[in-house]
């Protein structure tokens, strides 16, 4: 469904009136291709759910659930009675985790069904036989490792009665999905954002107009409160505070990558930032402004935003989303397509910690905590802790002043700052390489 939003857009609107001589933006192309593949939350479990359903009544004395949903099924209301009992049993599940590993054992399912055999029912044969068939089609190489990883999960959520898991994962099983998975392209992470790229996405949340401004603003919440695209999409709105020339802004959310307990989704994550970066002005001003301009009933901080009509959709906008919005904000000020290349959504959260961890002036302990990574026995108070925080920033806000002094430069070749490090000025006559484009510190995980 669609949110109207048609008065937020008029100023964009106007700003470009259209023309029939005026090629069609390329991003917009990119980023309707990529919407057609994105489903909200609800509509991702309601499909993974809805295929559970159909595998556990095709045998359903095969698992101890199916037989209880037969047991349902008989009772007064039964088929409400099946779908809730279904729902709760993998309730403690995200969305991501629950299609990621439904889509895996279903290929399973139907390959089996086509052979004729009972899939519920597999031996170590059929799973050994279904990795080489994987392994031909020339599928993914993390394929026949989450196909594993499938299995294991609905033994332990379904509990197949005819299996025994422990034979039917065998050595020759965990060896052909090892040997598929060791072709799999190495790592490669999001570069950070340059400075000047960082100063312009503030510039254009500060003076810029309608989507493109809420965008950049949400762009720059992301680099200074060191969030994960997704995660600062499940954020509650802001509050904006400032005193003696400093801003401040905060949120929490009870939705994040690493609330994997119960108890991590009953309380809140501080999120605090910096309102002014590098920039003279405050981007958080011109985010504030943009915010208030959104609909009422808005799905979220930052809704996805459809791209053939003036309006939000009611989801959150993804991190492939996002990153073609960067690249649309980026090149529209001058940036090349070329250097762009490698900036994606997921540079936002490395930004601040790869400057941090160059400036030699924030330790691996407080990078860690700054991007909210926590050890296990200090999780708990620091949820509490607003205070801690306060302090983060403070380091933040002196890494952000080593780059206005320009006693940082985190574009420079990392041998000249090795030089500017140990005290080293550079021979005249020399010019040092460019920065490498994998820049990163080693504490940055990859979304």
């Amino acid at each position: 469904s669609l949110v109207g939003a048609s008065d937020y857009f008029q100023n964009v609107q106007a700003a470009v009136p259209p023309s029939p001589d005026v090629p069609v933006n390329p991003f917009a192309a990119k980023r309707a291709r990529l919407a057609a593949y994105i489903k909200s939350e609800d509509s991702m479990r309601h499909q993974a759910l809805q295929k559970i359903r159909m595998m556990l009544f095709s045998d359903p004395a095969a698992s101890e659930l199916g037989l209880l949903l037969i047991r349902c099924a008989v009772e007064p209301g039964g088929a409400e009675l099946v779908q809730k009992s279904v729902e709760d049993t993998f309730s403690a599940k995200s969305a991501a985790t629950l299609t990621k590993r439904t889509a895996a054992l279903w290929s399973f399912f139907r390959y089996l069904r086509g052979l004729g055999c009972m899939p519920l029912r597999f031996t170590e044969e059929q799973v050994y036989f279904y990795i080489n068939h994987l392994r031909d089609q020339k599928r993914g190489a993390t394929a026949p490792a989450s196909f594993l990883q499938a299995l294991q999960f609905f033994n332990g959520m379904l509990k197949f009665k005819e299996v025994a898991m422990g034979s039917v994962i065998s050595g020759r099983v965990k060896g052909a999905a090892r040997s598929h998975y060791e072709t799999k392209r190495p790592l490669k992470q999001a570069r950070p954002l340059t400075v000047a790229m960082l100063k312009t996405l503030e510039q254009i949340a500060v003076k810029g107009s309608g989507v493109a401004r809420l965008v950049a603003g949400h762009v720059c919440w992301c680099v200074f409160s060191c969030s994960r695209w997704s995660d600062s999409t499940k954020i509650q709105l802001p509050t904006f505070s400032q005193a003696r020339g400093v801003r401040l802004v905060e949120s929490s959310a009870t939705r994040y990558k690493t609330a994997t307990t119960q108890e991590k989704r009953t309380r809140f994550l501080p999120y605090m930032a910096l309102g002014l970066g590098l920039s003279d002005e405050s981007w958080s001003d011109g985010w504030a402004e943009a915010l208030k301009q959104l609909p009422p009933d808005a799905c979220c901080v930052i809704p996805a935003i459809s791209s053939d009509m003036p309006t939000f959709l009611s989801r959150p906008m993804g991190s492939g989303e996002a990153s073609l919005w960067i690249h649309e904000l980026l090149v529209s000020e001058g940036f090349t397509e070329a250097e762009c290349r490698g900036v994606t959504s997921h540079s936002l959260k490395a930004t601040l910690l790869t400057w941090s961890a160059m400036s030699g002036r924030v330790n691996m302990e407080d990078r860690r905590l700054i991007g909210h990574h926590v050890d296990k026995n200090a999780a708990s108070p620091l949820n509490y802790s607003r205070d801690e925080a306060t302090r983060l920033c403070a380091l933040i806000f002196g890494v952000l002043q080593l780059i206005r002094l320009g006693e940082l430069v985190p574009d420079q070749a990392r041998v000249a700052r090795l030089a500017d490090l140990i005290g080293q000025s550079e021979p005249q006559g020399t010019e040092p390489e460019a920065a490498s484009s994998d820049e990163s510190s080693n504490d940055i995980d990859d979304e």
